[in-house]
């Protein structure tokens, strides 16, 4: 063989083998179990888009829909549309589950929906598609992932009863989700009044690092509710520091009205501060601080919290008034007692109240008034005429 046939020999196979690269490329791109294998891969490793680009190559490949492997891409690439949050989801796997109504696959199709609703938030539309699901056609694992989902859910949109069924379910067994599931069941225990039962519940899980901010603040509610006073305070002191912010104030609130049932003023105090910086106070929550100010002895302070109270005609006003104007006498301030004492003599909340706070205006009025046959004697005559039976009405 000459120079020039051997170089045409040589170029010829080149072309053969150049061909056949290009047919055996050519048959893997064509080749939709391959394509298959790699849409797999990609959607294990949550590449959703180019998994979902292989899928739809497998889809076109296949003649036959009832093809298993161009089912089980029509399945993924549904759920493809549901990881990448396609505006289209919901009728894209809805078509698959109504093209296929009969195979494994379609019954997992409501669960997807159910997830994708629930990632979302959308509440009301996780609940329509769970409750389209039966649940044992799913895995143990995806059981219990159903349960927690369907019951939150049902928690979120207030069908607490529902909702609690649903976490009593997955509590029966050991699974990934036992730890919130009973901080819903022992918090809704909780709203139903239940204290001892969502008492057990959250001391189960009180170190949670999930939950251990706010746990201690739902503990001592129900201590509190239960007139546990001493363990309040016990356990109370030891989480104070750690409770959220946002909670501290009325933690702290609770910690002080337990001392303030206990009649440590002094204790209760310290707490009432905490709160004051860290939450808003109503006019009860001052009179209770006002309160231990005037039973330790700090009058000048608890006459500052009285009269800011003092605005409306209640109860609260006219008791305000009654401590007022002790703390002025104490203070040696006759005049303005006796303004105080007239004040609550003027409310019908107390009897007892009005009586004593009457009875007193009158003597300082007497004691005071450079006319005694004025307002003093017309407190008197008023005091006899309302309390005739009373102790001292003699003295009147």
């Amino acid at each position: 063989m000459n120079k020039i046939s051997q170089k045409i020999f040589v170029f010829s196979l080149a072309i053969i083998f150049v061909n056949i690269s290009i047919a055996q490329k050519t048959f893997l791109r064509n080749d939709p179990y391959k394509n298959y294998k790699i849409a797999q891969e990609l959607f294990d490793k949550e590449k959703y888009s180019s998994a979902q680009y292989y899928f739809k190559d497998v889809i076109n490949k296949f003649n036959n829909p009832q093809d298993e492997l161009r089912i089980n891409a029509e399945y993924y690439f549904a759920v493809c549309a549901l990881k990448l949050y396609h505006r289209n989801v919901e009728t894209i796997l809805t078509r698959f589950s109504l093209d296929h109504p009969d195979h494994p696959k379609a019954k997992n199709i409501y669960f997807q929906l159910g997830k994708h609703y629930y990632q979302t938030k959308k509440f009301k539309k996780s609940i329509e598609f769970f409750e389209k699901v039966d649940q044992y056609d799913l895995t143990s694992e995806d059981q219990s992932e159903y349960l927690f989902k369907l019951g939150y859910s049902k928690f979120m949109t207030k069908n607490l009863s529902e909702s609690k069924v649903l976490f009593n379910d997955l509590l029966q067994k050991k699974t990934n989700y036992s730890v919130p599931a009973t901080y819903y069941y022992s918090h809704i225990a909780y709203d139903e009044g239940k204290y001892q039962t969502a008492l057990v519940g959250f001391r189960k899980i009180a170190n949670n690092k999930m939950f251990k901010a706010i746990i201690p603040y739902y503990i001592t509610q129900i201590l509190y509710q239960q007139n546990k006073y001493d363990e309040l305070i016990e356990y109370g002191s030891l989480y104070i520091d750690s409770v959220t912010e946002k909670r501290k104030g009325e933690f702290a609130k609770l910690i002080g009205d337990s001392y303030f049932k206990k009649n440590k003023y002094e204790s209760s105090l310290e707490y009432y501060e905490i709160f004051k910086r860290n939450a808003k106070s109503n006019r009860e929550s001052n009179y209770q601080v006002g309160y231990c100010y005037y039973k330790t002895k700090k009058y000048k302070k608890a006459i500052e919290i009285f009269s800011r109270i003092a605005t409306v005609d209640d109860s609260l006003t006219q008791i305000s008034y009654y401590h007022m104007a002790d703390a002025y006498l104490i203070l040696e301030q006759k005049d303005y007692a006796r303004n105080a004492f007239q004040e609550a003599s003027k409310l019908n909340f107390d009897l007892d109240i009005r009586r004593n706070s009457l009875f007193n205006y009158a003597k300082l009025a007497y004691e005071l008034s450079y006319n005694p046959y004025d307002e003093a004697i017309n407190a008197f005559q008023q005091f006899i005429e309302n309390f005739p039976n009373s102790e001292d009405a003699k003295e009147a």
